[in-house]
């Protein structure tokens, strides 16, 4: 993943009106009049509760977090955690040494631009205590058809918290008609496996590819059908 300019993008469309749902606090998704539905809303957000210790976070769009100096200074600080760091790496994100300033403003002006222009859906996962504390961040990327890619980090002083946040932007996404979503991770890394498998994704081999990295695996999750138990 990579990130927006510092304030609020907002759809302002006459054709464009919201359709509720009681899992979410504001909007879910932006309907036209006919009913079908053209594209996420950046306005929705969602409780999250963290399953051991019931600490509480929302999940909401990139644009809808502003990003003061002090906000910039956690996102810095979070991406220079060593698996962070080796992941953003992986992804062919051309960084030096060290997750500076500048890769953070870059990263936030990539999140609010795929908003603006249609194209990418990054949400950050925060700490629901009035400071916000960036503990995560997901996105929803390369759409086919009903289908996306997804990927997400999560900060080291919150993991455990990962896969209930998937599930909710899983929830997010059967409101604008995504038939499934796809993620992957390399074989080797054992704890993204485990978080993909506690949202309900299933590995595919057939689909998995040799990479400079390692074997990387594909997981796939279909939004027609739920989890029979909690993760």
């Amino acid at each position: 993943m990579q990130a927006g300019f510092f304030g609020d993008t907002k759809i302002r469309d006459s054709l464009y009106s919201c359709a509720p749902c009681r899992e979410f606090r504001g909007r879910f998704a932006v309907v036209t009049r006919n009913g079908s539905v053209q594209r996420p809303d950046p306005s929705v957000q969602a409780g999250v509760v963290h399953p051991k210790t019931e600490q509480r976070f929302v999940l909401l769009s990139a644009p809808s977090l502003y990003f003061s100096e002090s906000r910039i200074g956690d996102l810095v600080r979070i991406c220079n955690s060593a698996d962070i760091m080796q992941m953003i790496r992986q992804g062919g994100v051309p960084i030096g040494s060290k997750y500076t300033r500048r890769n953070a403003v870059s990263f936030i002006k990539y999140c609010n631009e795929g908003w603006e222009e249609d194209d990418h859906y990054v949400f950050f996962l925060v700490t629901d205590d009035g400071r916000q504390r960036i503990a995560g961040c997901y996105e929803l990327r390369n759409r086919h058809r009903e289908s996306f890619e997804t990927g997400y980090w999560i900060a080291p002083q919150y993991r455990g918290i990962g896969a209930t946040g998937l599930l909710a932007l899983i929830e997010f996404c059967r409101t604008f008609q995504v038939g499934s979503l796809y993620a992957r991770a390399l074989e080797a890394n054992q704890a993204s496996r485990r978080l993909l498998e506690k949202a309900g994704f299933r590995c595919v081999r057939s689909k998995s590819e040799a990479g400079p990295h390692g074997t990387m695996l594909r997981y796939e999750r279909s939004l027609r059908t739920r989890l029979k138990t909690p993760p």
